[in-house]
């Protein structure tokens, strides 16, 4: 479009000068033709040859009348000098004159006529005296061939001049072509571009247009209401998000409408249009503003103005109603526990800092408590994670509920809680509060049909006893909490110098528990279980996992075992223990059973069936002779998944024996959902045998079993005094120390690799012997 609007100018300049030459170049062919016609009527040749003609007639008639003098002839004489004295003037003037006075020879012809014509008129008013008539033919003769020479160069030279006139004449015709062709070039280059930018201006029109229309949807579409003020406050266009925004009829917001005149509209309608009644007189360098206005109706509103050039402005209007609710959950969400309420472990981390600083201010004492819940995985696997989450929730609130005004609990994580407790005057203040913390917790909650006891465990440091700084207070509280779970559980211990070393030794122990399998430090323990049927037949060996570890020895399985539970290792170790258990139990002779304890972890996170069923394929030992121990926590899962397991292992010939029967959950309701093989009265009732009520519960179990075709069996028998007892409630197999100790299997060889009818056990087996 530039480049055609430089071309059009060009073109019309170029015009312009087309056409002023071809009217400059016009009149100079006019003036050419004007000379060439005057040369066509009378020139230069016409005057001399016209002269030479006068003087030839007036010597003839000066012969005529020199040959026959007569008044007639004398009146011809002098009217022919009178034409012949008359060209006289004409021949010394104008083009003649010119054309004579560039050679001097015309010059003097022409002094020679006039000085000739003075004389005969001297001679003719005399002509008869003699000698005049003579005198006047002399110098007609003289005069006559010279004019006759002067008319033939005259006619020379005037054609010439004629031709030159011509050619020129003709070569400013050709001009003239050039340029009237050149003028009609131009015409028609420059009708083309106007044509072209006509086309051109007709397609920025119709762009024009559909920008506009564009303009118009998407102004119209827009999720902000916009408007535009001129300089005097008039609303020059606004677009219908506009309205939407503000809730006020189409009409309050007519164009040309003032800012006042608008909010006055809105108040007649009962409507509130507040948020329009402000301009920002502060604005930044770019004329921008912003604010955030509520309305009436507890919407926000959030404004942009953007000053323009003519003094007026242009602004958009958003209602963030919605957007800041979210920004507010959202804020709240970044602070808080989704689960239960509580702040998380980000806003923990404030209120401990502010509660910091403050102690520094006041010089009073906190206390930070971190707890959490015992075995609380158990339950989460067992009983699912719905019924964690409730958990979960029940226990915030009851810690909420023991809380005083000011203190400020949070969930960290899992079930992990931390609580700061400000103002305190004394440590037992923090003691006073965990005690509350540990009754409310430890009440019995009904949740989903299940009655579910739980302790916790709390660790505590104070400030500034222990520390003011805040990740060293919360390490602190975490040694306390590490130490009350190391010593039992259900309880709470301060910080004390010395517990980091006992956390770091536990860390280690982790961390040695991962490696520990790999590199083959575990080994299998059994011990026997006895016939109490008056035989002293051993019927199974019971596999125990040990730990040989390369520095510390040997470690007990209470050691091990729960840390391997709660870091998830329990999984492939279990699946290890039954693959190794039915190795061995494959070379003893006889019908012996091994059994396997399995925990509660297995069932939810391993595959039991697969390792089981691969353990059994490859050391090749028949199903009925493996027996897998359970403790009742493991059918605590409603989802039945547990049930599927065990059912499977069933139908394969795998017996199933429910360990530690009567502690934890047991429920009698578990021994109608599944058949199993086997119950294991736990050694808490055997010790305590003597005690009448224990006996009861010992008989009722003997009968519940026999009564199910449950095979009975009593651990931890120590003495014989028990034995008798056990053997007169009818139980059917034992098992316990005073039996023998767990041992490795090659300490049973005597047994392992005796025939069925020798193998028999004497009481005490140190050193073990075959009856």
């Amino acid at each position: 479009m530039f480049l055609s609007r430089q071309v059009s100018r060009v073109l019309v300049l170029v015009v312009l000068l087309f056409a002023g030459a071809a009217i400059l170049l016009a009149m100079r062919i006019s003036e050419r033709q004007e000379i060439l016609s005057q040369a066509s009527r009378y020139n230069l040749v016409w005057l001399v040859t016209q002269t030479t003609n006068e003087i030839a007639r007036f010597g003839s008639e000066v012969g005529a009348y020199v040959a026959e003098p007569s008044p007639a002839n004398r009146i011809a004489i002098g009217q022919r000098f009178e034409v012949l004295a008359s060209r006289s003037p004409q021949v010394h003037s104008g083009d003649m004159k010119a054309y004579a006075s560039v050679d001097s020879n015309r010059m003097a012809l022409l002094k020679d006529l006039e000085a000739g014509i003075k004389e005969i008129e001297s001679l003719i008013t005399d002509i008869d005296a003699p000698g005049n008539a003579k005198r006047i033919l002399e110098i007609i003769g003289d005069l006559n061939p010279r004019f006759v020479r002067l008319a033939s160069a005259a006619n020379n030279t005037t054609s010439e001049r004629v031709e030159a006139e011509r050619q020129e004449l003709l070569t400013m015709h050709s001009w003239f072509t050039a340029l009237a062709g050149g003028l009609v070039v131009s015409g028609l280059a420059l009708m083309f571009i106007f044509r072209l930018q006509f086309r051109t201006l007709n397609q920025g029109l119709a762009r024009l247009s559909l920008q506009n229309e564009r303009f118009n949807a998407a102004l119209n579409n827009m999720s902000q209401g916009l408007c535009m003020f001129d300089a005097d406050q008039r609303l020059i266009i606004s677009n219908r998000r506009m309205v939407e925004v503000l809730r006020v009829p189409e009409h309050v917001l007519a164009k040309g409408a003032s800012l006042g005149e608008m909010v006055s509209r809105a108040e007649e309608a009962s409507m509130d249009l507040s948020v329009l009644d402000t301009v920002p007189i502060l604005t930044d360098s770019r004329g921008f503003a912003a604010s955030l206005r509520q309305t009436s109706d507890g919407r926000s509103i959030a404004i942009a103005y953007q000053r323009v050039t003519d003094g007026g402005w242009v602004a958009t209007y958003e209602d963030v109603t919605e957007r800041k609710q979210h920004e507010e959950r959202v804020a709240y969400l970044a602070n808080h526990d989704t689960l239960t309420g509580l702040p998380n472990r980000a806003r923990f981390q404030l209120d401990l800092n502010e509660a910091l600083a403050e102690s520094a201010i006041t010089g009073r004492s906190i206390a930070l408590l971190c707890l959490d819940l015992d075995r609380f995985k158990a339950i989460n696997d067992t009983l699912g994670h719905h019924v964690g989450d409730l958990l979960l929730q029940e226990v915030a609130q009851r810690i909420m509920g023991v809380l005083r005004h000011g203190d400020t609990v949070a969930r960290l994580g899992g079930d992990e809680f931390s609580i700061i407790t400000r103002n305190m005057r004394v440590r037992q203040d923090a003691a006073h509060l965990a005690e509350r913390i540990i009754e409310a917790v430890r009440a019995p909650y009904d949740l989903e049909g299940h009655r579910i006891i739980v302790e916790t465990s709390i660790g505590i440091a104070v400030c500034p006893d222990d520390s003011v700084d805040g990740e060293q207070l919360l390490r602190q509280a975490d040694f306390g909490l590490y130490r009350t779970k190391s010593d039992g559980r259900g309880s709470y211990r301060f910080f004390e110098a010395g517990m980091d070393n006992h956390i770091q030794a536990r860390l280690m122990l982790e961390t040695d528990l991962r490696k520990a399998l790999a590199a083959d430090e575990f080994e299998l323990h059994f011990q026997p279980i006895v016939s109490l049927e008056s035989t002293d037949e051993v019927r199974c060996y019971e596999a125990l996992l040990r730990w040989k570890h390369p520095v510390r020895g040997m470690i007990p399985p209470g050691d091990f075992i729960p840390i391997a539970e709660e870091i998830g290792v329990i999984v492939p170790l279990g699946e290890w223990v039954i693959h190794e258990a039915c190795r061995q139990a494959v070379a003893w002779n006889g019908t012996a059973r091994v059994a396997v304890n399995l925990s509660p972890i297995q069932f939810k996170r391993g595959d039991v069936v697969g390792a089981v069923h691969q353990a059994l394929t490859h050391s090749g030992l028949a199903p009925q002779r493996l027996e897998l121990e359970i403790t009742e926590s493991v059918l605590m899962d409603d989802g039945g998944r547990t049930q599927e397991i065990l059912t499977s292992l069933h139908k394969v010939g795998v017996r199933i024996a429910m360990d530690d029967f009567g502690t934890g959950y047991s429920s009698l309701s578990y021994l109608r959902k599944f058949s199993f093989d086997k119950i294991k009265i736990d050694r808490s009732f055997v010790k305590d045998i003597h005690i009448q009520q224990n006996r009861d519960i010992i008989n009722a179990i003997v009968e519940l079993g026999r009564s199910l075709g449950m095979t009975v069996t009593a651990e931890g028998i120590e003495t014989a005094e028990q034995l008798e007892l056990l053997r007169g409630a009818g139980c059917h197999e034992g098992q316990g120390y005073l039996f023998s100790r767990p041992r490795p299997s090659y300490e049973f060889e005597g047994l392992l690799f005796a025939p069925d009818s020798m193998r028999r056990v004497a009481r005490p087996l140190v050193p073990l012997h075959v009856s």
